[in-house]
């Protein structure tokens, strides 16, 4: 292999495990499971919902928030990582991203993921 493969050879492994599904075919709802392994030993998920005015928005549902109340060990450290990484916390806990047209979607997926595994990862 040449030292012009291993980009490829990355971005090909994570094409290969990533998985993309359709949840709602009436409001355009799609799961993306990507390698990551969360605590739990599980596929992290996202969900992609296409809004009406072109723009998407990248949710974990609610797990993050969710598995931190369950182990009751929701820090200020959680809130303040999450708006490190440009992440909404809703009101009904789910974190999100907006991703506009015209604007970067693998960097709100990128991003959305980096935030649930570093606030995972933290409560080893």
């Amino acid at each position: 292999m040449n030292d012009n493969d291993f980009k490829k050879a990355y971005l090909d492994y994570l094409n290969e495990l990533t998985i993309q599904t359709i949840t709602s075919n009436k409001k355009s709802i799609y799961r993306i499971s990507l390698p990551y392994l969360d605590s739990y030993n599980d596929y992290l998920d996202i969900y992609i919902i296409k809004n009406e005015d072109g723009s998407c928005t990248i949710t974990d549902d609610g797990w993050t928030i969710r598995m931190l109340q369950d182990n009751k060990t929701l820090t200020e450290k959680d809130i303040a990582t999450i708006k490190l990484y440009d992440i909404i916390k809703n009101e009904d806990n789910s974190l999100s991203i907006t991703c506009y047209p015209g604007g970067n979607i693998g960097y709100c997926i990128h991003n959305l993921a980096l935030c649930m595994l570093k606030i995972d990862s933290r409560h080893l």
